[in-house]
């Protein structure tokens, strides 16, 4: 078992098996190279000439021709291993040929040889024998060799002459070393061999020509060197390369979500009503504190009617309390369970609504919202992600200076921070803080530690998406596990 820790602050904990689709650094900074992006273009135009010139070949090869690799090598250009691992790869059947190497035959072949004068030879071998003792003219019979009439011989020849029987090939060096020592003459020509063959036959494995190249083509087109930038990976994968290169820096990210899809519920209070009331609402009751006149507005847009308070700043909402109470609202600041799963416009009224009275937003479009309610703040945080957003909560003291200048804890805040160019707000000073776009690192969450911890009981589960995604309530997406035996419980 592991624990995945992601850079938004989610805890998600998985066994060894466990898929995840992730990028890597490298595939990264590739496709978000300028550089490489240009470069890509340009192979994919070679790519694509290529993909045609192999796509040519074989319209021109009839169907069912069979090759092996060196001669699909032959009439493509393509390096015979190259084929071979692709052909393999894509698992294309191939069948065992025996083709005839070399057929049976005959060849006339001219070789070269050095041959005596018979008599000079035999002079020399009488002489030999007579003067010295030597082992190899002592097994020699002189007398069958004396009955050989004048004529060139070979060293080879002679030495069948001499009795020795079939021409070994240290009697042959021995002849020719003993007459050469001697001065026999020797003369050097050539002569006509006929050799006989067999017929030698292999067994190849062939493979249909056409079809390899067709597939082949197919897949130069596509960029057969170019690793996809998301790739499955076991969790046991992720923790042994969690950090790259000499900065330490992140290797893996999972792509954040896209929004949820929800259906439009029978709001019994407007989505923005209902989230500027969580920002700045009074706690008992259905009135809030309010200083922004198009606050206000777009409370009486949604078909409310709003009563000004003693207090100044406070504003009552008419004829709703029992609303509030029907959604058990009142002493219980939430959202609404139907709510976090409406459609994507009634959400983003509920968050818009919150920010508007709640929120901030930095001048380089850093937005933060900061809440006290426990509750709250997680349902706010479900709202955040459930809209595509990555976001951040860190807790810290909620204080205040009091009048002697001493600074005094009230309790815990949760700061929510995110940087999205959704319109979260609909107060104009607010809204138009907002980044037109945002880099892409925003729609990415990295994966900044893996670790083992013990082993605990899990439920495997089984998704039917066809691409076998799916996402944990956090609304990471992560992957179902072949067989599904490999399980992932998030914290």
């Amino acid at each position: 078992m592991y624990e995945l820790v992601f850079s938004d602050g989610q805890t998600v904990r998985a066994d060894a098996g466990h898929l995840w689709a992730v990028s890597s650094r490298s595939t990264r900074k590739r496709d978000g190279s300028v550089t490489h992006i240009g470069k890509m273009a340009d192979v994919d135009r070679r790519a694509s000439a290529e993909a045609k010139r192999l796509r040519g070949i074989a319209a021109a090869i009839s169907s069912g021709t069979m090759g092996t690799g060196n001669y699909m090598s032959r009439i493509s250009g393509v390096r015979a291993p190259v084929l071979l691992r692709f052909v393999r790869a894509a698992g294309m059947v191939s069948v065992q040929l025996d083709v005839a190497v070399r057929p049976a035959g005959t060849a006339s072949v001219p070789r070269r040889r050095v041959r005596f004068d018979s008599a000079a030879a035999r002079r020399a071998l009488h002489e030999l024998a007579a003067t010295k003792n030597d082992a190899f003219t002592e097994r020699m019979d002189l007398g069958a060799f004396d009955a050989v009439g004048a004529s060139l011989m070979t060293a080879r020849d002679l030495v069948f002459a001499c009795g020795l029987g079939v021409p070994a090939s240290q009697d042959v060096k021995a002849m020719v070393r003993r007459l050469t020592k001697a001065g026999v003459r020797s003369v050097r020509d050539t002569h006509t061999v006929i050799l006989f063959s067999k017929e030698n036959v292999r067994t190849v494995e062939a493979f249909p020509v056409r079809e390899v190249l067709i597939r082949y083509a197919d897949h130069v087109e596509a960029g057969k060197d170019r690793a996809p930038r998301v790739q499955l990976k076991t969790t046991a994968e992720l923790a042994a390369a969690v950090r790259v290169s000499a900065e330490n820096a992140v290797n893996w990210a999972v792509d954040l979500s896209a929004p949820i899809a929800g259906d439009d519920i029978e709001a019994i209070i407007d989505p923005y009503v209902l989230g500027a009331w969580l920002g700045d609402g009074h706690t008992s009751s259905p009135t809030l504190t309010c200083f922004d006149q198009p606050i206000l507005d777009e409370i009486l847009a949604a078909g409310y009617k709003i009563r000004a308070r003693t207090a100044t700043g406070h504003y009552g909402i008419i004829g709703v309390i029992d609303k509030f109470r029907a959604l058990n609202l009142l002493g219980n600041k939430h959202i609404p369970s139907q709510y976090l799963r409406a459609s994507f416009n009634q959400r983003l009224g509920i968050l818009q609504g919150l920010m508007d009275t709640d929120g901030t937003v930095t001048a380089q479009g850093t937005c933060e919202l900061s809440l006290c309610h426990v509750r709250l703040a997680a349902d706010a945080l479900e709202l955040i992600r459930s809209l595509g957003i990555k976001c951040t909560s860190t807790p810290s003291n909620a204080s205040y200076v009091d009048k002697n200048g001493n600074r005094k804890v009230t309790g815990t805040r949760h700061r929510m921070s995110f940087t999205t160019s959704m319109p979260v707000f609909r107060l104009p000073r607010k809204l138009k803080r907002l980044p037109t776009a945002t880099r892409p690192t925003q729609g990415l969450l990295y994966i900044t530690s893996v670790t083992k911890v013990e082993s605990e009981k899990v439920r495997c589960i089984s998704v039917e998406a066809a691409d076998g995604m799916y996402l944990t309530h956090a609304f990471i997406p992560t992957h179902t596990s072949p067989f599904t035996r490999n399980p992932v419980a998030s914290l």
